[in-house]
């Protein structure tokens, strides 16, 4: 049974409908070409046909990305839906009294190590800290550090709880470590007990 154009077409319209990583290659016009790539192939359309139709066509330079957006940013979402995703494991159990005893008895290079190469065992340490009153293995540094935490040659500084616990763990780790201003910061609100 030999397909029609318009049918191959049909069935790559009904691929792109459905969601998925090459939706992001979705067009009137590019659905044209994946389409007449797909019917040279001369066999029997299917969901694989159209994927290599597509990605040889975007290797060729014939069709680009029409969702606005680039690699970068498809690295940058990876990145967060993962850190979500442990987010959620982390999290999905509830803290026992056994995890804060557990805790209790790790040493601070023990939690340093761990908080730093563990993001699911992070995220946890992070909850115990907030539930059982456990510390960060943030150490406070003697950096020379302005008074005002607004400079005006750096990013903004948490001011308050609120703010620094809309910042994602990641940047708030790499900001503590590279940025003395947002270190003395969180400090101030350490020390007030805010966070």
């Amino acid at each position: 049974m030999i397909l029609t154009k318009n049918e191959i077409a049909d069935f790559v319209s009904e691929f792109f409908a459905t969601k998925g990583p090459y939706q992001k290659y979705y067009s009137p016009d590019n659905l044209i070409q994946i389409a007449g790539r797909v019917l040279s192939y001369g066999i029997r359309p299917s969901p694989t046909a159209v994927r290599r139709a597509t990605l040889e066509l975007v290797e060729e330079g014939q069709i680009e990305r029409t969702d606005g957006k680039n690699e970068a940013d498809d690295v940058r979402e990876s990145e967060e839906a993962a850190e979500e995703r442990d987010r959620q494991l982390a999290l999905a159990k509830p803290l026992t009294p056994a995890d804060a005893s557990l805790y209790a008895s790790m040493s601070f290079a023990e939690i340093a190590h761990r908080f730093n190469s563990d993001r699911v065992w992070r995220f946890r340490y992070e909850a115990a800290c907030r539930l059982f009153g456990f510390r960060l293995p943030i150490a406070a540094t003697s950096d020379a550090i302005p008074d005002s935490t607004q400079v005006d040659d750096g990013p903004p500084v948490p001011q308050t709880a609120e703010e620094y616990h809309k910042l994602p763990t990641h940047v708030t780790v790499r900001r503590y470590r590279n940025e003395p201003r947002f270190r003395a910061a969180v400090q101030r609100l350490i020390d007030s007990g805010s966070i």
